[in-house]
């Protein structure tokens, strides 16, 4: 690599680490200025407001890094080529599919870090938020640890399932263990819970008395003093703070229970195949910059946000056909990133050396 091209990327990283955590700042405030009326009754400090936003910021930066990779590949490349330094390394004999390697391997690698960000940092802060949130709101019944939900209930039963399914809103895997004077007293084990409205009605129960010794086997039970409604609340943000892994776990937990989610595999699909647009996006910055007459960056710019959008409204309708059952979910998360990268990489060998 020569020093020009150590040049370019220099200015490359650094615009995208500061165009990318801008964009991801201002999404932040938006949102948290649109929640502004659920969140100002429970929150009695800025600094609270201030973090929140702060744990948003890799939330959006995993959507946003593509476009800023765009952005700052099409600035890097037209300022070159505005000062005629393209022009000079043409003449020189450098071709140019060759000068610009160094280029896709930045592309390579932010799809790497964008997979990190949404694989853990993204997860983590969500998690963190959500917890936030809903502590303020005073939700304190009800967390997730390893996979498992641990709920308290309202008469000083402590509860845990191994799985939820809130469209059918029953509970797998349920443990409830009776606490009294600090000491367990007694344990119940069932199979499954189904919500019938008013309270749980658990099925193949047994019931362990420590206090006894004894065991007992029992078709139902009854439980109270958990309602739907605390559940539901923290379980609709709960996918948002898995990692991939954990989204394969917990898919595997509702095939093993009987419930196929359609809308699940193709989320997990589309965690994997969407940092596949940053190499996409560098590429077709690289032919657009190269592509548009000297001075005319901002056309460059243009085209390239009209492009991105039209990858975004694509890849949006075909995962929406595989959340419809239309289409198989890898199909439908990675046909459009693979047919873009293919349509990118045709571009690039098409650059006239």
């Amino acid at each position: 690599m020569n020093r020009l091209q150590r040049l370019y990327l220099r200015e490359f990283w650094l615009l995208v680490l500061i165009v990318s955590s801008m964009l991801s700042a201002v999404f932040s405030v938006i949102s948290i200025v649109d929640r502004m009326d659920e969140l100002a009754p429970y929150t009695r400090t800025a600094g609270t407001l201030v973090l929140l936003g702060a744990l948003k910021m890799p939330e959006y930066l995993r959507y946003l890094l593509p476009m800023a990779s765009l952005l700052c590949t099409i600035l890097v490349v037209s300022l070159a080529s505005r000062r005629n330094e393209i022009t000079a390394v043409k003449a020189s004999g450098v071709n140019l599919r060759i000068f610009f390697i160094p280029f896709l391997a930045a592309g390579i690698l932010l799809t790497a870090v964008d997979f990190v960000v949404a694989e853990f940092a993204a997860p983590a802060s969500i998690k963190r938020s959500n917890d936030i949130v809903y502590s303020l709101k005073g939700g304190k019944d009800v967390s997730y640890q390893e996979g498992n939900i641990w709920i308290r209930a309202k008469n000083g039963l402590l509860v845990r399932a191994e799985l939820f399914v809130p469209q059918e809103m029953e509970l797998y895997g349920i443990s409830v263990f009776y606490i009294h004077d600090g000491r367990l007293s007694m344990r119940v084990e069932a199979k499954k819970g189904r919500w019938s409205g008013q309270d749980w009605r658990l099925q193949d129960v047994r019931e362990f008395d420590l206090e006894s010794g004894t065991v007992r086997y029992l078709p139902g039970k009854v439980l109270r003093g958990i309602g739907e409604t605390s559940i539901l609340e923290r379980e609709k943000d709960r996918l948002s703070e898995m990692s991939v892994m954990e989204l394969i776990r917990h898919e595997n937990r509702l095939s093993e229970a009987g419930y196929m989610n359609t809308k699940l595999k193709v989320d997990i699909q589309s965690r994997l195949s969407y940092p596949l647009a940053n190499l996409f996006m560098v590429m077709i910055g690289i032919v657009l910059s190269l592509r548009s007459r000297r001075g005319k960056g901002m056309v460059s710019a243009g085209a390239g946000i009209l492009i991105s959008l039209a990858y975004w409204v694509v890849y949006t309708l075909s995962l929406s056909l595989g959340y419809a059952g239309a289409v198989p979910p890898a199909a439908a998360a990675w046909a459009v990133p693979a047919a873009f990268l293919a349509l990118g990489s045709l571009l690039y060998f098409r650059i006239p050396v």
